[in-house]
């Protein structure tokens, strides 16, 4: 199968760091990597230029089966297996385990004032620091597309498909408060970290990068 690792900036800076560590996991399983560096929309942030994924790879002629999306402010232990081992053909993301609060607010006021009390599974909610999406997905990208002045609560709910959800350490958000960060000893158990948004995210990932 042809699967893409697609490594998206998620800030105003590009992060080598991240991209050493991706290569070199991409390079174990012989996947291509892409770093997407380039705005497509530029009245819209940063992380929902991938979106614009599936008109990018066909205006570039790269087949694909499926994407591995995954931003910049991550890093992957490099003993992690396959990502695409794990899918079943499905959407993949990893567990929420972060603000539950925030999260059932906003999905609530979606619910109210935008999606006319669409019932939902609240456990089917994820982050968009990692997912793994395949053709059969490029509809709904299109239509997130239309819809993009939502935050990632308000996108999410138009993933209504099939999922597998994969653990909390495929997706290692809100590090710090879970109070992780103390002798780095989340690398004991992780498997994809997400630094998006801590206090000295650089260097933290840094000094990361160099036990794994």
């Amino acid at each position: 199968m042809n699967n893409i690792v697609i490594l998206y900036q998620s800030g105003s800076d590009q992060n080598e760091v991240s991209l050493s560590n991706w290569k070199k996991y991409c390079d174990k399983y012989n996947l291509p990597l892409i770093y997407l560096t380039d705005i497509v929309n530029s009245t819209v942030e940063r992380y929902k230029q991938i979106f614009y994924i599936f008109d990018v790879l066909k205006e570039n002629q790269i087949e694909f089966d499926q994407i591995c999306l995954v931003s910049d402010s991550t890093l992957i232990n490099l003993s992690t297996p396959n990502l695409f081992n794990h899918t079943d053909g499905k959407l993949t993301f990893a567990e929420w385990d972060s603000d539950f609060g925030y999260l059932l607010t906003q999905i609530e006021n979606y619910q109210q004032t935008v999606f006319q009390n669409k019932s939902v599974d609240y456990s089917r909610f994820f982050d968009f620091g990692f997912f793994i999406v395949n053709k059969t997905h490029e509809n709904i990208f299109k239509t997130i597309c239309q819809n993009l002045q939502h935050n990632f609560v308000g996108l999410n709910f138009f993933f209504d498909c099939e999922y597998k959800k994969l653990p909390y350490t495929y997706n290692m958000i809100d590090i710090q408060r879970k109070e992780a960060l103390d002798n780095y000893r989340f690398v004991k158990l992780g498997n994809v970290y997400n630094f998006s948004g801590l206090t000295n995210k650089l260097q933290l990932m840094h000094s990361t990068s160099t036990m794994l």
